[in-house]
């Protein structure tokens, strides 16, 4: 049986131009869903994580699509991009 790594991850600042300030609360709601829900069932080894020790910015890319129409689907693809940069998948 496996341990488990712990990884603690904290936002504090979230940018997200283009986004009308009313959806802001749920893209951050879907983000953080999504990225418990990959952390959780797709696991990153110590080995596997990108990123050691704190990291003042990563930048995730550019997102595709209309970010003004589907907050929820804003925050997936937020929360994937930034699972992709914590595991070194960057597309």
């Amino acid at each position: 049986m496996g341990l488990k790594n712990n990884i603690e991850l904290e936002i504090g600042n979230l940018v997200l131009e283009g986004v009308e300030p009313r959806h802001k609360g749920r893209v951050v709601k879907a983000l953080k869903t999504e990225l418990t829900r990959l952390l959780a069932e797709k696991e990153i080894s110590s080995g596997d994580l990108a990123i050691k020790g704190n990291l003042d910015q990563l930048n995730t890319g550019v997102l595709k699509g209309n970010l003004t129409n589907k907050p929820e689907a804003t925050g997936v693809q937020i929360a994937q991009s930034l699972y992709d940069g914590l595991s070194g998948n960057m597309k």
